[in-house]
C-alpha cells in the first residue's frame, strides 16, 4: 500500500513538473520562426516524411545538445562555427524542436536558385559598377523579342527605353494570306508598352538593363543604364518581322549607337545555312559594327540540338548555366563533340532567372512562374517574374558587351568575342560542345577591353599571313631592393598570355642608368624563354626588351634583376598581339 501511494505521489509530482514547464516550453516554441517554405511543406507533408531543415541557435550548440537531437532519432550535421544544424525531421520531430532552450529559427533546407540579384554579382558585373563607374551608358542595346513593357519602372519610356517599336510585317489575319499583297513593314514607334501579350521580352530587356526602380535596386540589370531599344516583332516571331528587326537596327544603328542586339529566339535545324535569310541579316549587322547575341536553344543534352542562327561564326552562341557558376544547365541545347563549328560561344546563367514582368504579358513561362513565390520577394511579385532558358542566359552576355563597349568603344564584334572567349572561366567536366570557353566572367572582359589599345592588321612573319589582331597592352611599375652581397635583387610579375597570342614584346625601363638591370621571361611551366642583359654603361640608356613569337597560352613569369647598392624602381609594360579569328 505504502508503495502504491508512493507511485501515485511520484506521477503527481512528474505531472505538476510538467504542468510548470509546458507554458515555458510553450513560450519557446512560439519564438522561434518557421519560414513560409517549411510551413508549406509541413502542411502537406505525412507524418513519417523527413523534411531536411537548418535550424539556428543563439550560440554555438554543444555537444550534449546534439546527443538530445540524435537520442530523438533526429538526424543531424553540425557546423563547426556558425551556430547551425542542418537536420532531417518527421513533422512531430520538428515541433518537438521547437521547444528547445536557445533556438531561434527553423528554415526549409530547399535548393537555392539563380536569380538576377545572384547571377549579375557572379558574372562580376557589380564589381564593374563598383570598380570602373561602368554601366552601360551611351551604348545601345537592342533587344529583338516579343517586345518590351516600357511602362514598368525599371524599363521606363525615355529613361531606360529610348525607343519601342512594334513591328507589324507580312502577317495573317482575318484568314486572308497577306505575304502575297506586297505590303511593307510597318513600324510603330514610340510605343509605351510593345510587349502586349508575350512577356519574353520584357523579361529579356530586364536581365540585360533593368534598373531596379520597383525593387530598391534589388533585381538590377547587367548594364543598368545602357539605353535599351526594344523591337517587338511579334508574340511569334516570324522570320519576316525578325528580318525587319534587323533591317531597323541597320537604319537607325548611329542614331542609338547601337551596339549590341539581343536574340533569344532562333530555329533548332540540324546544319548550317549561310544563305539562311536570317544568317545573312545577322552577317550584315555583324559587319555594320553591331555585335549579336543569340541564345543556343532549350533542347537538352541531346547533341547536334543547337539553335542554328547561334552557330554562325559571326555570331555569339550563349549557353544557359546552372547557380554554381560551374555546370551546364540541364535543359541547355548542345553541339557536336570535337567540332570546331557546332559548339555554344560560352555559358551564361539562364536557370531560374529573376527579372521584369510585362504588365499585359501573360506569363512567361509556364512551367516556372508558379515558382515565383520561392524566388521573388512577395512584395515585388507584381512587377517580377522567373523564368529559365538560354532565353535568359544571352541577354546576360548583351548586358556584359554593354560593359566592355563603355569601356572601350573601338572595339569590334569579332574583338569582343575574342575577349569573351578568352576570358571565360572554364567550366571542368564539360566540352566546348556543350559549354563553349566557358562560364561568363564579366569583370575580366571588361578589364581585357580595358587594356586593348589597337585594332589592326598583322603579318604573321612565321606564315606571312595577315590577320586580324589586337593589341593587348599591360603596364605595371615595381621596384628591386639593395642587393646582397653576390647575391642580385629580383623582382617578379604574373602576365596571363591567352589564346591566340602571335608574338608578345616585354619592355622595362627605369631612370638610373648606372642601375644595370635585367630581363627574363619564363613560360608557364618555369622554364626560362627569353631574357635580356644589356649593359647599359656601353649604350647609354635603361631599357631592357624580350621579343617572342606565337607564346603558348598560360600565366607567365616576368623577372627584372640586378647587383644594386640601392633600391631602384622600374616601368614595365607587355604588348601581347592577339589574333581575332579563332
Amino acid at each position: 500500500m505504502r508503495r502504491r501511494e508512493s507511485w501515485l505521489l511520484a506521477v503527481a509530482l512528474i505531472v505538476v513538473l510538467c504542468g510548470a514547464a509546458l507554458p515555458a516550453r510553450q513560450a519557446a516554441a512560439s519564438s522561434v520562426r518557421l519560414d513560409a517554405h517549411l510551413r508549406q511543406a509541413l502542411a502537406s507533408a505525412s507524418p513519417d516524411t523527413r523534411l531536411g531543415v537548418i535550424l539556428t541557435f543563439d550560440t554555438l550548440p554543444g555537444s550534449d545538445l546534439l546527443r538530445l537531437l540524435t537520442g530523438q532519432g533526429v538526424a543531424v550535421a553540425p557546423l563547426r562555427h556558425l551556430p547551425m544544424v542542418g537536420a532531417l525531421a518527421t513533422p512531430a520531430q520538428i515541433e518537438w524542436l521547437r521547444g528547445l532552450p536557445g533556438l531561434r529559427s527553423i528554415y526549409s533546407n530547399r535548393p537555392l536558385q539563380l536569380l538576377l540579384r545572384e547571377s549579375v554579382p557572379l558574372i562580376g558585373a557589380s564589381a564593374v559598377w563598383q570598380e570602373y563607374g561602368l554601366q552601360g551608358e551611351g551604348v545601345g542595346v537592342a533587344v529583338l523579342d516579343t517586345g518590351i513593357d516600357a511602362t514598368h519602372p525599371d524599363l521606363r519610356y525615355g529613361e531606360r527605353t529610348v525607343q519601342n517599336v512594334k513591328i507589324i510585317g507580312l502577317q495573317y489575319a482575318a484568314g486572308v494570306n497577306l505575304d502575297g499583297l506586297g505590303l511593307p513593314a510597318l513600324y510603330l514607334e514610340d510605343q509605351r508598352n510593345s510587349d502586349t501579350t508575350g512577356g519574353h521580352g520584357t523579361h529579356v530587356a530586364g536581365i540585360i538593363g533593368a534598373s531596379g526602380a520597383a525593387s530598391n535596386g534589388l533585381y538590377r540589370g547587367v548594364a543598368p543604364k545602357a539605353p535599351l531599344i526594344g523591337l517587338g516583332a511579334g508574340d511569334v516571331i516570324e522570320i519576316f518581322t525578325a528580318l525587319a528587326g534587323f533591317d531597323w537596327i541597320l537604319e537607325h544603328r548611329q542614331t542609338y549607337n547601337i551596339r549590341v542586339v539581343n536574340c533569344s529566339w532562333g530555329n533548332i535545324v540540324p546544319g548550317f545555312d549561310p544563305d539562311d535569310p536570317v544568317n545573312v541579316a545577322t552577317r550584315a549587322v555583324h559587319d555594320a559594327g553591331i555585335a549579336v547575341v543569340f541564345a543556343a536553344g532549350n533542347s537538352g543534352a541531346t547533341t547536334n540540338t543547337l539553335n542554328t542562327y547561334s552557330v554562325a561564326p559571326w555570331v555569339i552562341g550563349v549557353a544557359a548555366g546552372d547557380k554554381n557558376g560551374k555546370d551546364v544547365a540541364f535543359f541547355s541545347s548542345r553541339g557536336i563533340p570535337g567540332d570546331d563549328f557546332f559548339h555554344p560561344t560560352l555559358t551564361a546563367p539562364g536557370h531560374l532567372i529573376v527579372s521584369d514582368r510585362a504588365s499585359t504579358g501573360l506569363a512567361t513561362t509556364p512551367n516556372t512562374t508558379p515558382l515565383d513565390p520561392l524566388y521573388v520577394q512577395p512584395e515585388y511579385i507584381p512587377f517580377y517574374t522567373t523564368a529559365s532558358g538560354t532565353s535568359m542566359a544571352a541577354p546576360h552576355v548583351a548586358g556584359t558587351i554593354a560593359l566592355m563597349v563603355q569601356a572601350n568603344p573601338r572595339l569590334t564584334p569579332d574583338v569582343i568575342k575574342r575577349v569573351l572567349i578568352n576570358t571565360a572561366t572554364p567550366m571542368p567536366g564539360y566540352q566546348e560542345y556543350a559549354a563553349g570557353a566557358g562560364y561568363l566572367n564579366a569583370k575580366a572582359a571588361v578589364d581585357q577591353a580595358r587594356q586593348i589599345k589597337n585594332i589592326r592588321s598583322y603579318r604573321d612573319p612565321r606564315t606571312g599571313k595577315q590577320e586580324q589582331v589586337y593589341d593587348l597592352t599591360t603596364a605595371w611599375n615595381g621596384t628591386l631592393g639593395a642587393s646582397l652581397p653576390g647575391v642580385a635583387a629580383s623582382d617578379r610579375h604574373a602576365l596571363t598570355i591567352v589564346e591566340g597570342t602571335l608574338a608578345l614584346d616585354v619592355v622595362v625601363d627605369w631612370d638610373l642608368v648606372a642601375s644595370d638591370l635585367n630581363l627574363y621571361l619564363y613560360d608557364p611551366q618555369g622554364r626560362l624563354a627569353a631574357r635580356s642583359e644589356v649593359v647599359q654603361a656601353l649604350y647609354g640608356y635603361a631599357n631592357e626588351t624580350v621579343h617572342l613569337d606565337a607564346p603558348p597560352a598560360g600565366v607567365w613569369t616576368v623577372e627584372v634583376r640586378g647587383l644594386l647598392n640601392a633600391p631602384q624602381s622600374y616601368r614595365a609594360t607587355a604588348n601581347a598581339v592577339v589574333r581575332v579569328a579563332p
